[in-house]
C-alpha cells in the first residue's frame, strides 16, 4: 500500500502561497478584463460622439451657407423690380438639386417673383414659411410639398418634401415688404446624411425638437431602444444600452 506524503509545515506554506497567488491571478485578471471592457466602451462612445459631431457640423456649416444667402437676397430685394429679383433668385437656387425653390412674396401674400416663375401670381399667404417669415427669420421641419408638388412632378408614392428657410424683406422705411422663402430639397438632404454616414461608419438620424425623425441615413426605421437613445442624446442625458 502506497503511503499518502506527508504534509509538512513547508509544503502547507507553498500550497498557501500558491493559493494565494492564483487567486491574486484571477482577481487581477479579471479587474483588467473588465476595465478593458470599459475602455473599450469608453472609447467607442467617445468615436460615436466625435464622428456625429463632426456629420453635425457639416450639415449645419451648409445651411448656414444657405441662410446667409437668403440674408444677401432679404436685403437686397427691395430695392430691386420683379424681373431683376428674378434672376438674383435663379442664381441662389443654383441647378435646383439641392434648393428646388426660391421666391418672393408681397405683404398679400402673393408669390411676385420666383426661380423659373413658379408660382409667380399664386397666394401662399396661409403657407408657414410666408406666415413665420413675416415676423423674422424661420427654419421650418421637413414636410410635404402641397403647391409645389405638381409642379416639380411629385407623386403620392414618392411625395416632394422641403425644408423651408424664410425672412422678411424691407422696404427702404424698414417697414416690412414681402417674404422671400427658400425650399430646400429633403431628397438632398436623406442623400448628404447618407453619404456622410458611409463615410463616417455610422448611422445618422435628424430629429426635430418633438423628438420626431425628419431624415436620417437608413431605410430602416429604428426599433424603441435606438428612439430611446436619440431622445437621451437630443436632452443630453446618458442612456445605457
Amino acid at each position: 500500500m502506497t503511503a499518502m506524503p506527508t504534509l509538512t509545515l513547508r509544503r502547507s506554506v507553498i500550497l498557501f502561497c500558491l493559493s494565494c497567488l492564483m487567486a491574486v491571478t484571477v482577481v487581477c485578471a479579471s479587474f483588467v478584463l473588465l476595465r478593458g471592457d470599459r475602455f473599450t466602451d469608453s472609447t467607442l462612445a467617445f468615436a460615436s460622439r466625435f464622428r456625429t459631431t463632426a456629420a453635425a457640423g457639416e450639415l449645419a456649416r451648409t445651411l448656414e451657407r444657405d441662410w446667409h444667402n437668403l440674408v444677401f437676397l432679404t436685403e437686397r430685394a427691395g430695392a430691386l423690380g420683379p424681373q431683376e429679383l428674378s434672376y438674383l433668385l435663379a442664381g441662389a437656387g443654383g441647378d435646383g438639386t439641392r434648393i428646388s425653390w426660391v421666391g418672393y412674396a408681397d405683404l398679400g401674400g402673393t408669390v411676385v417673383a420666383a426661380t423659373d416663375d413658379l408660382l409667380v401670381g399664386r397666394d401662399v399667404s396661409a403657407r408657414p414659411w410666408y406666415r413665420n417669415g413675416l415676423s423674422g427669420g424661420f427654419a421650418g421641419d421637413v414636410h410635404d410639398a402641397l403647391l409645389l408638388a405638381q409642379l416639380l412632378g411629385g407623386d403620392a408614392e414618392q411625395p416632394l418634401r422641403f425644408i423651408d428657410l424664410a425672412r422678411p424683406v424691407l422696404d427702404q422705411n424698414g417697414d416690412v415688404a414681402g417674404v422671400i422663402g427658400m425650399h430646400i430639397n429633403a431628397d438632398w438632404l436623406a442623400d448628404y446624411l447618407a453619404g456622410t454616414a458611409e463615410r463616417f461608419g455610422i448611422d445618422l438620424f435628424l430629429i426635430n425638437p418633438s423628438g420626431a425623425i425628419s431624415a436620417s441615413s437608413s431605410d430602416q426605421a429604428p426599433t424603441k431602444a435606438d428612439l430611446q437613445i436619440l431622445r437621451s442624446a437630443q436632452a443630453g442625458i446618458g442612456a445605457e444600452g
